[in-house]
């Protein structure tokens, strides 16, 4: 068995890599927001959220169920919409 520490440093190992990987989904977001903006397209896009979040229940995980998902998923939407706002 691990002890604490062990464990707390593979959890701080993946919050790096979850924050690396968030910050990389925003450079995208970002050009996104570009091309809507270029394009006269609103910001906000129902269907793209409301795909994501299918594609994303769609698939079993061992602790994350529906509701967590799309909990953490409306966070990351809401950052998404104020990051396309930026100039």
């Amino acid at each position: 068995m691990q002890d604490l520490n062990e464990l707390r440093a593979q959890i701080d190992a993946l919050d790096d890599q979850i924050l690396y990987l968030l910050d990389k989904r925003m450079s995208y977001v970002k050009e996104i927001g570009k091309i809507k903006q270029s394009n006269a397209q609103e910001i906000y896009d129902h269907k793209r959220e409301e795909y994501i979040l299918d594609r994303l229940n769609n698939v079993k995980y061992k602790f994350l169920n529906s509701n967590m998902i799309k909990s953490i998923y409306r966070e990351i939407f809401f950052i998404s919409k104020q990051i396309q706002n930026l100039d």
